[in-house]
């Protein structure tokens, strides 16, 4: 039988610009692939649980989930998000994040139709109002990372299969990755990146 995957873009009205610069992308990707593609709009004072719950709700519908922010373009349409590898307990497949910040990235997680993904998100729900508090830039991916009980139900991909970036190191995206990741800088600064990056890459 085969797989139903969707793709859940997230945006907010703070970067909607953006969202409606990157959409194509998802919008072509998930046609080519035969995916299912949402496009989840919600205030950005709500991003804490919101886009989770949102994940635990569709679930069941779906045997893989790649839920994304904005600021992604998809480069590489010939990856299958069934084809990304995963192994038991996990419920969560996300990279490694850039140098200096969280060892994992929440902009991308792909989730898995598993009791363990369910558990995962019921734990970090159910410990919003601890790790909200907290530098907000951090979202929950560092609460995560600092728990072991936690990251046994995350697999974690080299940092660029799910988290390449226009950015330097090991992380920087190179042609044939699946995404290329805008991190950091304002809205503003992304649109002019992204615009930047297709020109550059037609």
């Amino acid at each position: 039988m085969k797989e139903r995957i969707v793709v859940v873009v997230v945006s907010s009205p703070e970067n909607a610009a953006l969202a409606r610069l990157t959409f194509p992308q998802f919008w072509n990707y998930t046609s080519e692939r035969n995916y299912d593609l949402i496009a989840l709009h919600r205030p950005k004072d709500d991003y804490l649980v919101h886009d989770l719950n949102y994940v635990s709700a569709i679930l069941p519908l779906y045997s893989r989930v790649l839920l994304v922010d904005a600021d992604v373009l998809i480069t590489n349409s010939n990856v299958r998000l069934e084809t990304i590898p995963s192994k038991h307990p996990a419920g969560v497949v996300m990279s490694r994040e850039i140098e200096g910040r969280s060892p994992i990235n929440a902009g991308i997680s792909l989730w898995l139709n598993c009791i363990s993904a369910y558990e995962l998100i019921h734990k970090i729900v159910l410990a919003s109002a601890f790790w909200s508090a907290r530098p907000v830039d951090i979202y929950w991916q560092s609460f995560v990372a600092e728990s072991p009980d936690l990251m046994r139900y995350v697999e974690v991909a080299g940092p660029r299969v799910l988290n390449s970036t226009d950015q330097g190191g090991e992380w920087h995206w190179e042609p044939g990755d699946f995404l290329c990741h805008f991190l950091g800088g304002t809205i503003e600064s992304k649109i002019e990146r992204v615009k930047e990056f297709i020109a550059a890459n037609k």
